[in-house]
C-alpha cells in the first residue's frame, strides 16, 4: 500500500484549517535530491509534464537537419498550449515542413483552454479543429519525426511505433530507471508512470545539458526562453515563469497535479505531484521549491504572484484566510 504523503498546501478559513494537500515532491542535483518531501518512490504518471523528453526525441531523430525549425515552432512542441490564434498558426506551420495538415493529428480536438479564443471561436461560428488541442505541437513533431524516417504515419501514436520505442528508450535513459510504466495519455500519446525521483533526475540531465550551446536540449530550452508565450499562453503558469527568469527556470504542466522544471544555471531538476490532482497547488509547491533553493530572485516571485500570492480573498476583496506552503 502506498504510503501517506505528508501535506504540503494548507488553507485557512478564519484562522482555522479548511484544505489540505497532500503529495510529493523532489529536486534533484549531480547526484543527490537536494530536497525531498514525500514518497519520491512513487510511481506517478507525468502526462504533459514529459513534453520536453518527447520534443528531445524528435531533435533526436535528426528532423532538424532536413526541417529548419524555428524558435517558435520548437517552443510549441514542448507546449500545453492554450489553443490561441499563435498556437494554432505554429502548429499548421509545424505540419507545412513535412506536407502535412490537421487531419493527420491524432490527438482529437478540444476548445481552447484560453477562454477569449474559445469565445471567438464560437462567436465566428467556427467549431475546434485538432490544431487547437493543446499537445497538437507535440503531435506534429511527432509526425515529422516519423516521415522522416519513413515510418507509418497512421500509427504514429502507438507505443509499438518505432518512434514512441525511441521516446522511450531516451526517457528511460534521463531517467536512469527501467520501471517506467506505459498507459494512454488524453490525447492518445503514451504517458508514462516513474518514480518522481527519477523525473526529477531526469529533468536535472536535460538542465545540464542545455547548459551546452549546440545541444538539443540547449536548442528546445533556448526556444523557449525566446517564446515562452509559445509554451502555454497568455495567463499561464509555465508561460509566467519562463518570462519572468527569462528562461533561466523553464516549468512544464502535466495533469492532475503533475509538474516538472529545471533551472539551467544550476543543473537542478523538479518534479512534483499532487494526490488530489490540483494544479493550483502544484504551482504553488513548485514556487516554493524553487523560492526555497535560491532558483527565483524576489523580483521573480514577485512577478508570480497572480498564481501564488497567499491571500484568500473574497468576491469584494476581503482577505478571508491564507495559503501557505509547508516544506520542512
Amino acid at each position: 500500500m502506498p504510503a501517506i504523503n505528508p501535506v504540503l498546501v494548507r488553507s485557512d478559513r478564519g484562522g482555522l484549517p479548511e484544505i489540505c494537500h497532500r503529495g510529493v515532491v523532489v529536486a534533484w542535483q549531480g547526484d543527490a535530491a537536494v530536497l525531498l518531501r514525500g514518497d519520491a518512490t512513487e510511481a506517478c504518471f507525468m502526462r504533459s509534464t514529459a513534453k520536453y523528453f518527447q520534443a528531445l526525441a524528435v531533435l533526436r531523430s535528426g528532423v532538424l537537419r532536413r526541417h529548419p525549425l524555428k524558435a517558435d515552432e520548437l517552443a510549441l512542441m514542448c507546449a500545453s498550449h492554450g489553443g490561441e490564434p499563435r498556437h494554432v498558426e505554429v502548429a499548421a506551420r509545424l505540419l507545412r515542413h513535412g506536407g502535412l495538415d490537421a487531419a493527420h493529428l491524432r490527438c482529437g480536438s478540444h476548445w481552447p483552454m484560453h477562454a477569449r479564443s474559445a469565445q471567438l471561436l464560437s462567436v465566428a461560428g467556427a467549431v475546434p479543429t485538432p490544431l487547437h488541442n493543446n499537445c497538437s505541437g507535440k503531435h506534429a513533431g511527432m509526425l515529422l519525426a516519423a516521415q522522416l524516417h519513413g515510418f507509418d504515419l497512421e500509427s504514429y501514436l502507438s507505443p509499438d511505433h518505432p518512434h514512441q520505442r525511441a521516446v522511450l528508450a531516451l526517457l528511460r535513459d534521463y531517467a536512469g530507471t527501467d520501471a517506467i510504466s506505459v498507459a494512454m495519455d488524453g490525447c492518445s500519446a503514451p504517458t508514462f508512470a516513474l518514480p518522481v525521483e527519477a523525473a526529477a533526475r531526469a529533468f536535472a540531465r536535460f538542465a545540464l545539458e542545455s547548459a551546452h550551446v549546440g545541444s538539443d536540449a540547449h536548442t528546445l530550452a533556448q526556444a523557449v526562453a525566446e517564446q515562452p508565450a509559445m509554451l502555454a499562453g497568455e495567463g499561464r503558469f509555465c508561460t509566467g515563469i519562463a518570462t519572468a527568469t527569462e528562461g533561466r527556470v523553464q516549468a512544464k504542466t502535466g495533469a492532475d497535479g503533475y509538474f516538472g522544471a529545471f533551472c539551467r544555471a544550476s543543473g537542478t531538476g523538479i518534479a512534483l505531484h499532487i494526490d488530489d490532482g490540483q494544479t493550483s497547488a502544484s504551482e504553488r509547491v513548485l514556487l516554493a521549491a524553487l523560492e526555497r533553493l535560491g532558483l527565483m530572485r524576489p523580483a521573480e516571485i514577485t512577478a508570480l504572484d497572480a498564481w501564488c500570492n497567499p491571500r484568500r480573498l473574497n468576491r469584494i476583496g476581503h482577505e478571508v484566510g491564507r495559503t501557505l506552503v509547508t516544506l520542512d
